[in-house]
């Protein structure tokens, strides 16, 4: 096999490679010698890629996706996917679809997911695959203030860019299920929000939870 392969393979019929790096990706070719001379074989290329790492990030911030390759024969297109559908470029949140980095600006609780790339080359294609894990937000819910009769205001910090539902109940002790959704904060300023509760009427009390989205 090829010229100087320092492997336990490197001198039978069989070339097994483990834990590639690479550093592996180049032609290979092997030779069969006899009494009668050698026989050449054919050149084969080994294209190698590194696959991009899952990540964990909080709600809005830009994350990337990296895929690198190695080999002879130089990529000429790629594609991202989410979730097994093609990703299109989009001012504001997802940039470099077809570049060997996706960069996702303003995460949103939708971008969790699996990601995908495939990179073509005159060889042909390969996919690898990460997944964005988590995106987590936190958020500084203050007790409500009194505005109007029957009318409270909620205000809060979060994530700039985010969606944040507010929902109520009048037992803290229910499933997030049974708790009632009221609506969807409005901004106030970058990363400030609020809610308007007018039918908080003829109740004790009242418990409010934010859910994203």
């Amino acid at each position: 096999l090829q010229t100087d392969i320092a492997h336990a393979t490197a001198l039978t019929s069989t070339l097994a490679l483990a834990n590639v790096t690479p550093n592996d990706a180049t032609n290979y070719w092997s030779e069969y010698s006899e009494v009668t001379g050698a026989i050449t074989s054919s050149v084969i290329t080994l294209e190698v890629i590194t696959p991009p790492t899952d990540i964990t990030t909080n709600l809005g911030a830009t994350v990337k996706f990296s895929v690198g390759s190695a080999g002879l024969a130089a990529p000429t297109g790629y594609q991202w996917r989410h979730a097994g559908t093609n990703i299109a470029n989009a001012a504001g949140h997802f940039g470099g679809v077809t570049t060997a980095n996706l960069v996702i600006t303003n995460c949103l609780a939708a971008d969790i997911g699996s990601y995908s790339v495939s990179i073509t080359n005159a060889a042909g294609s390969l996919t690898s695959t990460a997944v964005l894990n988590q995106i987590t937000t936190s958020v500084s819910l203050g007790s409500p203030l009194p505005m109007a009769p029957g009318q409270y205001t909620l205000q809060f910090t979060g994530s700039a860019g985010a969606t944040y539902t507010v929902i109520t109940s009048t037992n803290i002790g229910l499933t997030l299920t049974n708790w009632t959704v009221l609506g969807t904060a409005s901004v106030v300023s970058s990363n400030l929000y609020q809610y308007i509760d007018t039918p908080a009427t003829n109740m004790r009390v009242r418990f409010y939870k934010l859910r994203i989205p």
